[in-house]
């Protein structure tokens, strides 16, 4: 059995955002039904077109205004028992943390990395230009395409954090691993109370979509909780 596990992040207005996203996360369905228990990243990368074809198609068709420019990002892994296929589009990210270390597994579709992948610029200075939220690939527009890494095999402890731009731009990376180190409970309630201090201040809502996921915690591995930071309920530690 394979699943999938996503997060997104609308873009182009709320209302049309959230249209987005809500379609890119119903037709998860879809992607789920071409995988299967050999699935390869080029398996996956032909999945995904798929997908993304009858995505574009059902986007065209809900959206009232034709020009209208609005799209998502996304960022997921494919579950196949103790292994993962990591993809994405745009800059959304899927973080490992595994015997304390942190790996970010995706690399942001943005400006600002490629500049940072050509050495012109450092990640701390690229977080702080226009560049560093300014993304050239996303889920709505034409001819995209998703990345995907090479399958992973989880090991027991393993950790792996998915989340949108919302909350990776709060924490660098050793920020977020020293973070990810800590219970269930202390990250979900950090992330909350950083992210409602941000939309306080911005005046504004902040997007906090991301999900937490712990690989088994005995001789087993693969999905142990996966947890989203929005519905976390801090009062019981449940979602």
């Amino acid at each position: 059995e394979c699943n999938v596990i996503a997060v997104f992040d609308g873009m182009g207005g709320e209302t049309s955002g959230e249209i987005a996203s809500f379609l890119a996360s119903e037709e998860m369905d879809i992607l789920e039904e071409q995988l299967h228990p050999d699935t390869t990243a080029e398996d996956l990368e032909k999945a995904l077109k798929y997908y993304y074809g009858l995505f574009m198609e059902r986007l065209e068709n809900s959206l009232e205004d034709e020009y209208t420019v609005c799209g998502t990002t996304c960022a997921g892994v494919v579950c196949i028992q103790e292994r993962i296929l990591p993809f994405w589009m745009g800059d959304s990210r899927v973080y490992l943390l595994r015997d304390g270390k942190l790996t970010q597994l995706t690399k942001d579709h943005s400006l600002a990395q490629r500049k940072i992948d050509r050495g012109l610029i450092t990640e701390a200075d690229a977080r702080k230009t226009p560049d560093w939220n300014t993304i050239y690939s996303y889920m709505g527009k034409y001819e995209a395409e998703f990345s995907v890494a090479a399958k992973l095999e989880l090991c027991r402890g393993d950790r792996l954090f998915l989340c949108t731009d919302g909350i990776s731009d709060m924490y660098g990376n050793e920020e977020l691993e020293k973070l990810l180190q800590t219970s269930l409970q202390k990250v979900m309630a950090v992330l909350n109370r950083d992210a409602c201090t941000k939309a306080k201040n911005a005046s504004g809502k902040f997007d906090d979509h991301g999900a937490l996921w712990f690989s088994g915690n005995d001789s087993t591995t693969g999905v142990s909780d996966v947890v989203s930071v929005s519905e976390w309920d801090p009062d019981d530690g449940k979602v």
